[in-house]
């Protein structure tokens, strides 16, 4: 049996300021995430007064406290959606497929299969942004090794 463990995040002990700002960039990309598939109209560069009302209500989100960010974070991403909405700039989701496709293309041709694979949800999942990542793997079972007789040519 055959662990494939291409793309998955090491579970090791880091120091507290390296964890506090990987959990941070997990929970900042989440966020962008969360908007960007949250929003749909957005995505499709929907009028500025919709862009506009969805600005306000993440702000009221940011400022009540109902989000996994600190408040100043939190405004700050809802500041770069809203100015990216404003001008057409926020992706769907057809980009973040395709941006998984991508990443699975650069690794070795052994391990592709079992990246797309995992991006389409098989596998286990394990771990948490909290806990410094997510963990994605799928255990494939392998036959015997093939072993390969090359015979020379025969001498004319």
């Amino acid at each position: 049996m055959r662990f494939s463990t291409a793309g998955s995040v090491q579970a090791r002990k880091l120091p507290d300021i390296t964890r506090k700002f990987l959990q941070l960039s997990a929970i900042t990309t989440i966020a962008i995430c969360a908007v960007l598939y949250a929003k749909p109209t957005l995505a499709a560069g929907h009028d500025a007064a919709s862009a506009k009302a969805t600005y306000l209500k993440d702000r009221e989100l940011c400022n009540s406290g109902q989000t996994n960010q600190d408040r100043a974070t939190c405004l700050k991403e809802a500041a770069a959606a809203y100015a990216d909405a404003k001008r057409g700039q926020l992706n769907g989701s057809d980009s973040y497929d395709k941006n998984a496709v991508d990443r699975c293309k650069a690794l070795h041709h052994d391990e592709r299969g079992a990246c797309y694979r995992r991006i389409k949800g098989e596998g286990t999942t394990d771990g948490s942004v909290e806990e410094g990542g997510i963990y994605r793997r799928i255990e494939t079972e392998e036959g015997p090794a093939r072993h390969h007789r090359y015979r020379t040519p025969p001498k004319s």
